[in-house]
């Protein structure tokens, strides 16, 4: 049997609050594996995949009602998927360690001393 988590020990592992996973779930966009006769919501390692395509689209800009559509279309390729995902991730590291546009982190005042004097 695969291990499960209830929500707020999923909700810590995935780094989300509980209240976006019950808005997740009010949407069905994440909805719980499966749950327990009292009620309480399951999750399980697939449902950490999915919520990690979800939080990488998001970042990415996709709005919540297109990552659904997206996730939900049987035609949707999670290894084709996960590689532009790698790829935008690296762009933003490089983009971020200054490698575009040469420009980082204090790039305006460098050849200057405290003062901006040249």
């Amino acid at each position: 049997m695969a291990r499960t988590y209830r929500i707020a020990a999923f909700a810590k592992l995935a780094g989300v609050t509980v209240r976006t996973l019950h808005h997740y779930d009010r949407m069905g966009l994440l909805t719980p594996s499966s749950s327990t006769e009292a009620g309480y919501r399951l999750y399980t390692q697939r449902d950490l995949l999915r919520l990690q395509q979800i939080l990488t689209l998001k970042w990415m800009g996709f709005a919540l009602k297109q990552i659904k559509a997206l996730l939900d279309d049987p035609a949707y390729d999670l290894r084709a998927s996960l590689a532009i995902q790698k790829a935008a991730v690296e762009a933003e590291i490089a983009r971020l360690q200054g490698g575009v546009g040469g420009a980082g982190p204090g790039a305006r005042n460098r050849g200057r001393d405290r003062r901006g004097n040249a």
